[in-house]
């Protein structure tokens, strides 16, 4: 994939991402906890990955994906849930801009650590 192709797709999906939480708090409003919210969201992308894997390796995509689960293999899943939690609670509470800023700087900070301790 070029440059140009990515950095479009960057952007397209940070502004899916401002999209995303913005139903997903509309739809916490509807329900009695946001449970439900992420629930439907983790459900979606668990039926859409589980059938391209089915369709594009079959069984056998399957098969590698249960030989591939360690326990440290599920701590990105953690992560993603907590971070879709906090941006919907950001969304709700402090709004999109201060949520957004708040993650970037985070991201931003963290990523920096992250390169100074690989270096």
């Amino acid at each position: 994939m070029n440059q140009s192709l990515t950095l479009t797709f960057l952007i397209a999906a940070g502004i899916g991402l401002v999209i995303q939480n913005t139903l997903m708090v509309r739809i916490t409003q509807s329900a009695s906890t946001i449970l439900v919210a992420m629930l439907l969201n983790s459900l979606v992308g668990i039926v859409l990955f589980v059938t391209i894997l089915l369709i594009k390796h079959g069984l056998s995509g399957v098969n590698e994906l249960v030989s591939t689960i360690k326990w440290w293999t599920l701590i990105p899943g953690l992560l993603g849930s907590f971070f879709v939690f906090a941006s919907i609670s950001g969304y709700q509470y402090v709004g999109a801009a201060t949520t957004i800023a708040v993650l970037v700087a985070s991201q931003l900070i963290g990523g920096l650590v992250m390169d100074v301790v690989r270096s």
